[in-house]
């Protein structure tokens, strides 16, 4: 029946959808300054978190750190420490994710001060 009442149908360009990029520059975006890569880097190294790889995705609301610890390093070891890592960077709003389906990784997000919208041709681009 859907085959039916949709035969020949289209869906409308993408190109209908206004670009809101014109209208909001990324310079608007402002990260927190005392977050960056190298910051977290002095947090690990001052707490002794032993790493092989950071990977930062900085996006429209938050930046967040993807951090591969060295083989037999414990997640445990952070959770012991977690406040002082909260207290060191002095970020509200700061979170530390350990995924269940990983044993050495674990993630530091970190809010931006101001946000940039997400406009719904960036949503739809992303989906297609």
């Amino acid at each position: 029946m859907e085959d039916k009442m949709n035969n020949g149908y289209q869906l409308p360009s993408i190109d209908l959808l206004d670009d809101y990029t014109k209208y909001v520059l990324d310079s608007e975006l402002e990260i927190n300054p005392s977050t960056n890569k190298e910051s977290v880097i002095q947090i690990l190294d001052k707490y002794k978190i032993k790493y092989t790889q950071i990977e930062e995705f900085i996006g429209k609301t938050m930046s967040v750190y993807e951090v591969t610890l060295e083989e037999g390093y414990r997640i445990s070891k952070i959770r012991l420490i977690i406040d002082d890592i909260f207290l060191s960077l002095g970020i509200l709003g700061l979170r530390l994710v350990f995924p269940p389906n990983s044993s050495n990784m674990f993630h530091i997000e970190i809010p931006h001060v101001s946000v940039l919208p997400l406009s719904f041709k960036e949503a739809v681009e992303l989906i297609n």
